[in-house]
């Protein structure tokens, strides 16, 4: 027989699961030994009822399994294991063994389960309260009993076992495969910063650098870039701005400071919530949410979501206004500290007598230290411009449930939130 079970298990495999494979096996191993021509579903039986592990359910669901040992097994069911066999001589399935299977597979289907398990093959088994076998002669025909033998279930106590039985197999799943964490965005290429950390701390950075802008200007410390090339021209206009400016950069990023810690907090929340209730923790925002939509903080964590949403919006439109802000602030404040001389030769060219001299009175030239501030300041405008991309990018995983923080996908970012405009858009925001 084991020919024949090596071919059942290459041809089967892909279709049922361990355990299902060695009953049918099982099966036709005594419709062998008992010498039938087809394998039927007293055989599947007479393997269920041998086997302790399924007498014991059986008996859970008040089977007469007692009845049921003596009626369907024979002494010669113990020899299908050891009769000499080879793939030849498998016998074809019978009529109600095939509806039987054919049944399993239709519960297999609404479990939505890849392989055909014992637990589906009890369920059909069972599924009109009793179980129904057609006996006919066994071995040398010496034993005929004639009709159908109906065996008694306890259909609600058999679904409460086979219940346990899929939990532990979907349990097991879990396990063996977890389901894929969602990967956060990064930013700053081989570093990998996570997108929200990182702008979370650059948040409280800004703000409390312009905290000791605001008080340094205020006891008269003048600005940073004079400190850095050693200069102490100050210009009323440019303080004014900056000081203005101060203000406003503290109260966005308070702003986005609290819309991120809101989000991160509700975000959590939902996640837990979800788990108890059966998700596995792998889930994107939107699925988990739609687990917990019934439950009693629903309302708040979506109101905490859009204002999270709302409130990066607010730093995301200030972000770049502030950055054209600067852009005057550090010039004015550049000119006023000669940076390279640039001051000096603009007086001289102005109070010149001629609109073109004749020669250079004082000409451009840039110290080690005037390159250093002027790099500083390219690179600082650089630093500022992709945080203004990793906000966006952050408020967009926020408002619509999908980011990105490859350059390359900048145009789907971008066109995204007028999709009602233009008819397209992967996601939606999260409703009610």
């Amino acid at each position: 027989w084991t020919g024949a079970r090596l071919v059942l298990a290459a041809q089967l495999r892909w279709t049922l699961a361990p355990s299902m494979l060695h009953i049918v096996c099982a099966a036709q191993g005594v419709a062998s030994a008992r010498g039938d021509t087809t394998c039927e579903k007293r055989h599947l039986l007479a393997v269920l009822v041998a086997n302790y592990e399924f007498r014991r359910m059986l008996e859970l669901a008040r089977v007469d399994v007692n009845r049921m040992f003596s009626e369907l097994t024979f002494r010669c069911d113990a020899e299908g294991e050891h009769q000499p066999n080879s793939f030849l001589d498998i016998v074809p399935c019978g009529a109600d063994l095939d509806a039987l299977l054919h049944t399993a597979m239709h519960v297999q289907s609404q479990c939505g389960d890849e392989l055909l398990r014992v637990d589906h093959l009890l369920s059909a088994l069972c599924a009109p309260g009793e179980i129904c076998v057609k006996p006919s002669a066994v071995g040398s025909g010496s034993l005929i009993i004639e009709g159908m033998i109906r065996y008694e279930v306890d259909g609600k106590a058999l679904s409460e076992q086979l219940a346990t039985i899929r939990g532990h197999f979907q349990a097991a799943k879990a396990l063996a495969n977890p389901s894929p964490q969602q990967v956060a965005p990064t930013i700053f290429g081989p570093l990998e910063l996570p997108l929200e950390e990182t702008v979370l701390v650059y948040c409280i950075f800004r703000a409390l650098s312009a905290l000791i802008s605001v008080v340094g200007m205020l006891i008269g410390s003048g600005t940073l870039l004079e400190t850095v090339v050693d200069k102490n021209v100050t210009a009323h206009e440019s303080q004014t701005l900056e000081w203005l400016e101060g203000l406003w950069c503290i109260s966005f990023n308070i702003v986005g400071i609290r819309a991120i810690g809101g989000h991160r907090r509700a975000r959590k929340e939902v996640q837990a919530v979800s788990m108890k209730l059966g998700a596995t923790g792998g889930e994107e925002l939107d699925k988990a949410f739609d687990i917990v939509r019934d439950q009693p903080g629903a309302a708040e964590w979506l109101s905490t979501f859009r204002l999270g949403a709302t409130g990066l919006a607010f730093l995301l439109l200030w972000g770049p206004f502030e950055l054209f802000m600067d852009l005057p602030i550090m010039g004015l404040s550049m000119v006023n500290a000669d940076v390279c001389h640039v001051y000096s030769h603009g007086i001289a060219r102005v109070s010149s007598a001629r609109i073109v001299p004749l020669s250079m009175q004082v000409p451009l030239h840039c110290t080690m230290v005037d390159l250093v501030a002027l790099a500083t300041a390219v690179c600082y405008c650089a630093f500022r411009a992709y945080m203004c991309w990793s906000v966006f990018a952050l408020w967009h995983g926020y408002a619509f449930g999908w980011t990105t923080t490859d350059f390359r996908g900048a145009a789907y970012l971008i066109m995204n939130p007028f999709q009602p405009a233009f008819g397209f858009g992967e996601r939606e925001k999260l409703v009610p």
